[in-house]
């Protein structure tokens, strides 16, 4: 397991898809990676904020948001 395969080994994790041994194996990684520790908290709290989503974001509002995103991380 390496910190490539985290992101699609998480999603088929959540989607009930990953067979026993590459779920002990994304487990291993994950306390041992810090990095990919902070992916995997991230893209939880992204799922979570999307399924609040009840209807698309007007283009205006969705554009303010991505810039102070963008913002934030400078």
């Amino acid at each position: 397991m390496n910190c490539r395969s985290v992101a699609h080994d998480w999603t088929e994790l959540n989607e009930g898809n990953l067979p026993f041994w590459r779920r002990a194996g994304l487990r291993f990684h994950l306390a041992v990676c810090p990095a990919c520790k902070v992916y995997v908290k991230q893209m939880g709290a992204t799922i979570e904020a999307l399924h609040e989503v009840e209807e698309p974001l007007p283009e205006d509002e969705s554009r303010a948001i991505a810039e102070r995103i963008l913002r934030s991380r400078k």
